[in-house]
């Protein structure tokens, strides 16, 4: 039976899910807030009034990139299962390394969407306001277009594809209220020009770290990388840097500006950046109405089991996640094409109506 489905999100998971919805003959339409699809591979250099990303008030940036950042998978374990991530020039590719930088990564998105239609089902400047399940088992969303102008459209079924990793974690610092630099998460964080000559310290040595502590090198003063994943006595120089110190993590923050580690070694800084990472449950599903929004946190928050999804009043809402330990896009376009990647439930966010 076809059906008529709004996707939630015009990112890597909400062009799979489009893409695989038209092959099996649905209708479809794919909602994006934004003036272009890619999701958070759209770079911008605008951040957030709040630099540490925990003022309720701020105005929301959506990408956390960096103009710096590449892809730490090679382009072959990337693609879809339908069009792989290989270099095709004919198409403007112009980064042709095989661990690109973000900007080829978005091509990539776009050019898919572009030959599989997926370009002429999506909405742009779009917001969804509110989801809602009505009484004929099927839903209403309800949207706001970039000239204010209000639809409604009822639907089937529900993919909700905008994630839910948005707000930023920040490391627990024991004085760091009293501490008087500045704090900033690497959400925030997009050039390191602004850091000239400042001695800067990075809160967490994964991925954002790894990345920001190199690009900071060449323009501030100091970095010092605090790690929990290294023994308290730590501090060493970092390899090819004369300025680069890898310490264990920060033990207290005090008023004079100085910063303790647990080795002991005491540094006067300037900023402290948290490369810490974001948590979920965020401004991403105050579109969801009260039985939506129960359900987005049964599946998200990790309790659900197979039964749940056997009731009918939401069998066809679905929201579309991956295991951070696998792949990003194959494993978005698996849970999109139903293949069964994974079994546990927590972590296969789409589940097709059986």
């Amino acid at each position: 039976m076809f059906r008529h489905v709004a996707v939630i999100g015009a990112g890597a998971a909400g062009l799979v899910v489009g893409h695989e919805l038209l092959r099996e003959g649905h209708t479809v339409v794919v909602y994006e807030k934004g003036e272009q699809v890619g999701g958070s591979w759209i770079y911008t250099s605008e951040t957030e009034s709040d630099p540490l990303g925990v003022d309720p008030n701020r105005y929301p940036v959506h990408s956390s990139l960096y103009k710096s950042l590449r892809v730490n998978l090679p382009r072959e374990l990337m693609g879809f299962q339908a069009y792989p991530f290989v270099a095709r020039n004919d198409e403007g590719s112009v980064d042709l390394r095989r661990y690109p930088g973000h900007e080829e990564v978005l091509r990539y998105l776009q050019n898919f969407a572009r030959e599989f239609g997926v370009d002429q089902v999506v909405r742009l400047h779009t917001e969804v306001l509110n989801v809602r399940l009505v009484d004929s088992n099927k839903w209403k969303v309800k949207s706001r277009k970039k000239d204010d102008v209000v639809e409604e459209e009822t639907f089937d079924a529900v993919v909700v594809c905008n994630g839910h990793f948005s707000v930023p974690r920040l490391a627990q610092v024991p004085g760091i209220d009293s501490w008087p630099g500045k704090q900033m998460h690497s959400h925030n964080y997009r050039i390191p020009n602004p850091f000239q000559d400042q001695v800067v310290i990075l809160i967490g040595h994964y991925a954002s770290g790894l990345d920001i502590k190199r690009d900071l090198a060449g323009f501030a003063k100091e970095v010092h990388i605090a790690s929990r994943s290294v023994a308290d006595e730590t501090h060493e120089k970092q390899p090819g840097y004369d300025n680069m110190w890898l310490h264990s993590m920060v033990e207290r923050a005090n008023e004079d500006g100085t910063v303790v580690f647990r080795n002991g070694r005491v540094v006067s800084a300037d900023v402290i950046m948290h490369c810490t990472g974001l948590t979920g449950t965020s401004t991403t599903t105050l579109f969801l109405k009260p039985m939506a929004l129960l359900l987005w946190m049964t599946i998200v928050l990790g309790h659900c089991t197979s039964t749940f999804f056997r009731q009918s009043w939401h069998q066809a809402f679905h929201l579309l996640g991956y295991h951070r330990r696998l792949s990003l896009f194959p494993s978005l376009n698996s849970r999109a094409s139903g293949l069964p990647v994974f079994c546990l439930v927590e972590l296969c966010f789409l589940h097709k109506t059986r």
